[in-house]
């Protein structure tokens, strides 16, 4: 069996596609200082088509978040670290500063919540503290955009100098496909998947 070492040699030259193909395949282990911070309450279990909020957000995370280093805390009515690609689903409430809490060794943020947090004034003050610690985050919301949980999203971004994006799972199946799209724009060009 013949090892192969890449090398931009191997690439064939004048494909720009080819190149930025290898140069993230090379860095896909990146995204150490990232943390996705993800909702796993009783509502992400809310079906949108044939699977649920939480179903298409496992296929989110796992089409770009595989084979990285960023790290992944799962909250519902507590918090713990759990595997990125596979975080476990909880139920239970939506209280978000206990994850925030764990989230002070990281430079990069992004959270993901369905749904109005129980903790909202906790979660506030804890996103200026870290956000006084230098730590940047932009938020997800997965639901209408007019809804109450929307507004405390843009909050936290707002306070985390980050950008806030909704999909709208009240649009249906189409509109949670968006995921992906949503969470390319949050990472680092290097880590994108063409």
């Amino acid at each position: 069996m013949t090892n192969i070492i890449k090398t931009e040699n191997n690439v064939q030259k004048g494909s720009k596609n080819s190149l930025e193909k290898f140069l993230r395949e090379e860095n896909s282990t990146g995204l150490e200082d990232t943390c996705v911070v993800v909702d796993s309450s009783g509502s992400m279990s809310d079906y949108v088509g044939e699977m649920t909020k939480w179903q298409h957000l496992l296929h989110a995370l796992q089409y770009h978040f595989e084979n990285t280093n960023a790290k992944c805390i799962s909250f519902s009515s507590s918090a713990h670290f759990t595997d990125i690609e596979n975080p476990e689903y909880e139920g239970g409430g939506t209280s978000l500063s206990p994850a925030l809490q764990m989230c002070y060794e990281f430079s990069n943020l992004i959270i993901i919540s369905d749904g109005e947090l129980h903790d909202e004034r906790s979660s506030l003050i804890v996103a200026e503290q870290l956000a006084k610690n230098g730590v940047k985050g932009d938020t997800i919301y997965i639901g209408n955009d007019t809804e109450y949980g929307a507004k405390t999203m843009k909050k936290l971004a707002k306070i985390l100098g980050g950008e806030q994006q909704t999909v709208d799972s009240n649009k249906g199946v189409k509109e949670m496909k968006k995921l992906k799209q949503v969470f390319a724009g949050f990472l680092p060009e290097r880590c994108i998947k063409l």
